[in-house]
């Protein structure tokens, strides 16, 4: 087995295949980073250059997969010497080093209508993701900082979210009430629209219909001529669900119940204790 896991027979098409019958082909392993390769405290697992340098060597291509704003991901990932491709803004932003290789903005009548609609709702505020910076004004700053490790973003305090000149990429709520109840009741007006997905325990994502991780990965596994069956994903939140569809899919021990239920293994390791890690060493020394 690819570690030791707990596993749920029947809730994907590929657990009877099984990953003794796929590792030896697998070329593109995925990871979301809040919650599943980073810590709690937002770091790096010791170890990570030299476990993607065990991928390359197999010739398995990385990418992270984050809802981040495409600056603070970069920042996450800050110390990585080895080549990878990230996915950021849940799929809006798609990069390879320096070169962009996809990206979906969202017009302005798209971000009046959703603050204008945050602005309704009793406990959230939203903040605008951009392709220079993450954007916040006075009443969403005042919720983020409630928030402990707010303080590891790159945040741009501003006047009014409205005059914001940049090219906004997705639209993310800090809702300190209930993210899944919310997602799928109050902000049900905009669900016909737009991707609404909940991500952590604070966090609302929207972005352009269409835009999502899943498809995300499905467009790195076009370019690069990869297969489903040649594919790992892994992550731990409610927007990592779509891309679980696109691989043989990881929960991490620390995920929901809702979200492990989805996925076609659960990591024995935590994020906390470079779960990732451990199932890319195992994969390499068994290829």
């Amino acid at each position: 087995m690819l570690g030791m896991i707990i596993a749920y027979p029947g809730l994907s098409p590929w657990y009877n295949q099984g990953i003794m019958e796929t590792r030896t082909s697998i070329r593109l392993f995925a990871a979301d980073l809040d919650g599943t390769l980073l810590n709690d405290q937002k770091e790096l697992p010791e170890g990570m250059n030299e476990a993607l340098g065990k991928l390359k060597e197999k010739q398995i291509a990385f990418a992270a997969c984050t809802g981040r704003q495409i600056t603070n991901a970069i920042l996450a990932l800050n110390g990585i010497s080895e080549d990878y491709y990230l996915i950021a803004e849940n799929g809006s932003v798609i990069t390879h080093g320096e070169e962009i290789l996809h990206q979906i903005t969202m017009s302005r009548e798209d971000i009046r209508r959703i603050v204008s609609f945050v602005h309704t709702m009793p406990n959230a505020a939203c903040m605008l993701s951009g392709s220079k910076s993450f954007y916040a004004d006075a009443w969403g700053m005042s919720y983020l900082n409630r928030l402990s490790y707010a303080k590891y973003f790159l945040i741009q305090e501003v006047d009014d979210l409205f005059s914001v000149e940049d090219s906004i990429c997705k639209i993310t709520l800090c809702d300190l009430d209930d993210p899944i109840r919310d997602a799928e009741t109050i902000l049900k007006p905009l669900r016909e629209d737009y991707e609404v997905s909940p991500s952590g325990d604070s966090w609302i994502d929207i972005n352009v219909k269409g835009v999502s991780k899943r498809a995300g990965i499905r467009f790195l596994q076009q370019k690069l001529g990869i297969g489903k069956s040649e594919t790992i994903v892994i992550g731990d939140s409610g927007n990592d669900v779509p891309m679980f569809s696109e691989g043989y899919a990881y929960a991490m021990k620390n995920a929901a119940p809702a979200v492990q239920r989805q996925a076609d293994e659960v990591t024995e390791l935590d994020n906390n204790h470079a779960g990732v890690l451990q199932i890319i060493h195992t994969l390499t020394e068994e290829l």
